[in-house]
């Protein structure tokens, strides 16, 4: 079994802001991921985060060391390593990447696990190609009902043998919540905007003026995710149109104003395209604890 060591070196002001959030695991998942590991080895795991060098594994999701890793950590050197890294620890950016830098200095990277291990909450996981028959092993930024909730989920599955797949939150905590095409002051997250002049759906010619423009309207941001076969989901605002090769819920997106101007989001789903991946990909062939499955 791995030993964890998280946020070891945490400033005050970091650990203050950490108790104002919670992280959620799962803890059939946690244990039937960490058997598929030799706990002899050196290891780091964790959600890379590239941020200066070397990355580091995001403490916000969590990350796991083992026992191996740990004695890099704390081995024969570690008061040199202690004077050399600790003055750094309460200025840095952030203790998970001093870390980092101490186990990259021993010659141990981190691995990429996301998202096994996750950063984000339910309501904002990319449920699709990449998150689909995969477990999930942690969350975060969940508030404390989301915390229950996941709590209570888990007690009345059946078996706490079989791991809990990113499909199954969908199916029983997600699905019936996103079965309407279209949600105004909704935020979905959509990622990639589509920018004048050069919009992924190349717009049609009338004069001066676009037909087709993407940023015109909700209705021709619609279009523009219906005719790409990878687009499940989108979202627009004002001379705004972002597409998303995932689906999520996202959450409420209250109106501002902008130069006297009340600015809405409306977010929209194509539901036909995500029912027909819902029904063929499953039921999963297994689980994919590898994120480059």
């Amino acid at each position: 079994m791995l030993d964890f060591v998280i946020e070891m070196y945490m400033t005050p002001v970091v650990r203050r802001l950490r108790a104002r959030r919670w992280r959620s695991r799962s803890w059939t998942n946690l244990f039937l991921w960490l058997a598929t590991y030799d706990a002899s080895q050196p290891l780091y795991l964790g959600s890379q985060v590239d941020v200066g060098d070397p990355p580091l594994a995001h403490g916000g999701s969590g990350y796991l060391i083992s026992k191996p890793a740990q004695e890099l950590l704390v081995g024969s050197d570690r008061l040199k390593l202690a004077t050399q890294y600790d003055k750094n620890a309460t200025t840095a950016c952030c203790g998970d990447h001093e870390i980092a830098k101490v186990l990259f200095k021993k010659g141990l990277r981190v691995k990429n696990v996301r998202p096994v291990i996750n950063g984000e909450k339910l309501k904002r996981f990319n449920f699709g190609p990449e998150l689909w028959c995969t477990p999930v092993v942690t969350m975060h930024h969940v508030g404390s009902e989301e915390v229950q909730e996941m709590w209570d989920f888990e007690n009345q599955r059946n078996s706490t043998k079989e791991p809990l797949l990113a499909k199954e939150l969908y199916y029983t905590m997600i699905e019936s919540l996103m079965d309407t095409p279209r949600r105004d002051d909704w935020d979905n997250l959509s990622p990639f905007e589509q920018i004048r002049p050069k919009p992924l759906i190349k717009p049609d010619f009338v004069g001066n003026f676009f037909v087709n423009d993407s940023t015109k309207s909700y209705n021709t941001c619609r279009r523009a995710c219906e005719k790409d076969h990878t687009c499940f989901q989108f979202v627009y605002y004002k001379d705004t149109c972002k597409l998303d090769t995932a689906f999520k819920l996202g959450s409420p997106a209250y109106p501002w104003k902008e130069d006297g101007e009340e600015i809405k989001v409306q977010s929209g789903w194509i539901v036909d395209p995500i029912k027909d991946f819902v029904t063929q990909n499953s039921p999963c062939k297994g689980p994919y604890w590898d994120p480059d499955y």
